[in-house]
């Protein structure tokens, strides 16, 4: 039997018990993949799953491969085919239980199809309801369109090629902003950064921040709406401890938080991507603005790895499901690749496949500023103009725009690392002369440095008059010496350094 459902505001018809009726009908009896074939296709089921379990049947049997009442060949080949789809060996082991007679699959099959009719029923009329509120939008376009499910000519009839006249008319009104500059209502973000940087306390403060009304950032603007963060790292003492913390730290009353923003700890009962589609079926249409994933890595179903292009595709593919099931911006929280980040590009910070950063609407990455706790936070962004990199500065337990700095100065762990090197260097150096003057040739001996090194270095040095280069003769050759400057008499120069 069809779930019970308010059919304007809660989860769409489905027949779970159908479905699985059909699907186990089919893996014991192949055959009857040809007895369906008029009355259901893979995308009348609800489930993504159960669709690429069908898909892989019919795949199978188009090529010849014998699978009857063969489960471990129907879960490879749709895991391998379809890695995104989360079909586990309980799944299968489900299905071929739940069949009562695999003679009747045709009739599982059309209650099914009965199922997928209903839900593109419910899709138009909750379509229409939205749009029949704009006074813009001729009655009579709303009528044809009822017409046409009663025809047979639903939402599922494949994509519908639209002037662009139509294409203007119909969509005259860009998605509702849910951060000014940033993202949009409908839409998926990545934020992105090393690890141990401080994402998590950025994503609070953009909770709070959204739940409130508040800029984030005291610099992009948003819309009030109610937050979900679901969390999969952290324990929920932590998270209890951390958000009013934060929210502290924002003066923002227990009045105003509390009621506006939702927490899910996944901590200990981890629910990938693809499984928490039973969440977002019993999530109201616009019952959050924002949902925020901390951490997205580990919400990859079981053997399917982040730079898989592929798989990630599907993935982000999924997520947009989510944002338009549920009329809410999505934001999964990354990490960023190893390595220097300071001369990528802002699409190529993210860890794994490049598909992420091109699904997503909305990129935006935080790199090292070469100013010690601070960041540069820069986006790439799909329905905004181009954004003005921010640099932040770690002030616990907010990140807070620094206006003062440079957001082009990037740290950059080479040079940190040269640095390093050239202090040890001139170290070498003034450890060699301590002994008393040594030409440029004995002083390369005494380092072993290179000349190209030793004369940077030497000129450095001199530079700051740590050491004294004079040119001498030797053998009737001109040479250059160098030594330790001469101590300074403290009668004559009182509190003068010893070495200048």
């Amino acid at each position: 039997m069809i779930g019970q459902t308010h059919l304007l505001t809660g989860p769409p018809p489905f027949d779970e018990p159908a479905e699985q009726a059909l699907l186990g009908s089919l893996i014991l009896c192949p055959s009857k993949l040809a007895d369906v074939a008029g009355i259901v296709e893979p995308g009348d089921c609800y489930r993504e799953s159960h669709r690429a379990i069908f898909q892989t049947l019919n795949e199978l049997r188009a090529e010849g491969v014998a699978f009857q009442d063969d489960a471990i060949i129907v879960l490879t080949e749709t895991q391998r085919r379809y890695p995104a789809a989360g079909v586990t060996p309980e799944l299968i082991e489900r299905l071929m239980g739940a069949v009562p007679i695999a003679e009747h699959a045709a009739y599982y099959g059309q209650q099914v199809r009965d199922a997928a009719d209903r839900r593109r029923i419910v899709h138009v009329c909750r379509e229409t309801l939205q749009r029949a509120q704009d006074t813009s939008v001729d009655p009579a376009d709303l009528l044809a369109r009822l017409d046409d499910v009663r025809a047979g000519r639903g939402e599922d009839s494949g994509p519908a090629v639209a002037s662009l006249a139509d294409l203007i008319r119909d969509h005259a009104q860009t998605r509702p902003v849910l951060i000014d500059g940033l993202l949009r209502r409908g839409e998926v973000a990545n934020i992105i950064a090393a690890p141990k940087v401080g994402k998590s306390w950025l994503t609070y403060s953009l909770a709070l921040s959204v739940a409130t009304g508040r800029p984030w950032l005291d610099t992009f603007q948003t819309m009030p709406g109610r937050v979900l963060i679901i969390d999969n790292e952290l324990h929920p003492e932590t998270l209890a401890s951390r958000i009013p913390m934060v929210a502290d730290a924002m003066a923002i009353p227990e009045s105003e938080r509390s009621h506006r923003l939702d927490v899910l700890s996944l901590r200990g009962r981890l629910m990938d991507i693809v499984r928490l589609s039973r969440l977002v079926e019993s999530l109201h249409p616009d019952q959050y603005h924002l949902v925020i994933v901390d951490a997205w890595y580990r919400m990859l179903p079981p053997n399917v790895g982040e730079n898989d292009n592929a798989a990630m595709a599907s993935l982000f593919n999924r997520v947009d499901q989510y944002a338009a099931q549920t009329g809410a911006a999505w934001c999964l929280i990354h990490h960023a690749s190893k390595g220097n980040q300071s001369d990528r590009r802002v699409t190529d910070v993210g860890s794994g496949a490049g598909s992420q950063s091109r699904a997503a609407d909305s990129h935006i990455v935080l790199r090292e500023h070469e100013e010690a706790g601070c960041v540069v936070m820069d986006a790439a962004v799909r329905s905004f103009p181009p954004v003005t990199p921010l640099a932040l500065q770690w002030e616990f337990p907010l990140w807070r725009p620094v206006h003062h700095l440079d957001p082009s100065r990037l740290a950059d762990p080479r040079s940190r690392q040269q640095a390093v090197r050239d202090v040890e260097g001139r170290q070498t150096i003034l450890d060699a002369l301590a002994d008393g003057p040594l030409t440029e040739r004995k002083l390369r001996a005494a380092t072993r440095l290179s000349k190209e090194r030793l004369e940077r270095l030497a000129t450095d040095l001199e530079s700051s008059r740590q050491i004294v280069a004079e040119e001498i003769v030797v053998s009737g050759h001109g040479a250059t010496q160098y030594r330790l400057p001469e101590p300074v008499d403290a009668a004559d120069s009182p509190g003068l350094a010893l070495y200048g």
